[in-house]
């Protein structure tokens, strides 16, 4: 992706696979198992396209975040808006929106296991677990920054890379 847009190209041949140069890609973007990309687009928008087409768009009213995940089981992805706020978007519905918990801060990282157990992380150094029903299951502190991108072990539990800065 690139401020611009966002172009898909072949590992293999490098050949380009598809662009779509209208939507102003920002953050990462994610795939779910159907090849459909999920990406955060200019204006507030979170789009849903494939290789022929956007599919559909939603407006996040507060304002796009930075990271989200793919639930494939369930058919959920998962973003927080720039007030902090944890919501679902229903991928076969349209991206139709459901907040789960407002958890007041950046998000800097989301995950889902593969029982659709969400693990949020944020710039604070804090780390959310939510179940599919939108139930917090637990938060801990880890009084530093969790920066880059989360990761699951073999057991199903979170790792997170904390800023362990000198002071």
């Amino acid at each position: 992706n690139t401020v611009d847009g966002i172009y898909g190209v072949n590992s293999s041949s490098f050949v380009e696979i598809f662009s779509n140069t209208n939507i102003g890609v920002v953050g990462r973007p994610v795939i779910d198992d159907n090849n459909v990309v999920y990406a955060f687009g200019k204006n507030n928008q979170i789009y849903a396209l494939n290789k022929e087409t956007v599919l559909w768009n939603v407006t996040v009213n507060n304002g796009v975040g930075s990271v989200m995940a793919i639930d494939n089981e369930n058919g959920l992805l998962y973003s927080v808006d720039n007030n902090g706020t944890l919501f679902s978007y229903d991928i076969g519905n349209d991206g139709s929106s459901s907040e789960i918990d407002n958890i007041g801060t950046n998000a800097t990282s989301i995950i889902v296991d593969g029982n659709g157990k969400v693990y949020v992380a944020d710039d604070k150094g804090s780390v959310w677990t939510f179940d599919n029903e939108k139930n917090m299951l637990w938060n801990i502190e880890l009084n530093e920054s969790v920066t880059v991108p989360m990761a699951m072990d073999e057991n199903g539990d979170p790792i997170a890379n904390l800023n362990l800065s000198t002071k």
